[in-house]
């Protein structure tokens, strides 16, 4: 029995963790935690942070979807920072 040596070698993992994809993961992180704060009634709607938080999350997914050309993402996250924009103002 003969074993290529091609066989050996590790596999690779396809998804690089590059700073778009630490970018994104955070905007996911921040838009759960501001999920969880309202709905744990921890905040208020009307809070500064809960609207600074969906900002803020917005825009990191924003800057996700743009590299990634999810345009779908692209527009709903761009939505949203300018409604939650619109309650910081």
């Amino acid at each position: 029995m003969n074993i290529d040596v091609d066989d050996c070698k590790p596999v690779k993992c396809p998804y690089k963790l590059t700073l778009i994809e630490i970018i994104g993961w955070g905007g996911a992180v921040l838009l759960i935690t501001a999920y969880y704060l309202i709905q744990s009634e921890i905040v208020k709607s009307d809070d500064v942070i809960y609207s600074t938080l969906n900002v803020l999350a917005a825009a990191m997914l924003f800057i996700n979807a743009w590299e990634h050309r999810a345009y779908p993402s692209l527009i709903i996250n761009a939505v949203w920072f300018m409604i939650g924009a619109c309650t910081l103002i």
